[in-house]
């Protein structure tokens, strides 16, 4: 069994997509525990667009390899208008994690404590 981190967000009907992601994600993981959900604004782009993400971070056991995961991750993705990245905690951090590194220590530091 392999202990994955996984980051959500969503900027278009933020709050009822993720709930359905989560719904989603009780068929993969194991023991899932998540963050209080953020809002945060877009990188790159002016808050005077009006567009919000919000962000959770779910830290789960899984069964699956990376690649099935991801594959799961993608479906989960397109379903529901999020995005989801995908940590295993041996790995370092990933591309969505260096993008926007404020939103994903704020998430890290609610799963520690």
């Amino acid at each position: 069994m392999h202990k994955v981190l996984i980051s959500l967000a969503s900027n278009y009907q933020q709050e009822e997509h993720l709930h359905q992601a989560r719904e989603a994600l009780v068929q993969i993981l194991s023991s899932p525990h998540y963050t209080e959900e953020i809002w945060t604004e877009p990188v790159g782009k002016s808050s005077a667009e009006g567009v919000l993400y919000l962000n959770q971070l779910v830290q789960a056991c899984c069964d699956l390899d990376s690649d099935e995961l991801n594959l799961r991750l993608k479906d989960i993705e397109k379903a529901f208008q999020i995005s989801a990245a995908l940590f295993f905690e041996s790995r370092s951090r990933s591309a969505a994690a260096r993008r926007n590194p404020l939103s994903s220590a704020r998430l890290a530091t609610q799963l520690r404590s």
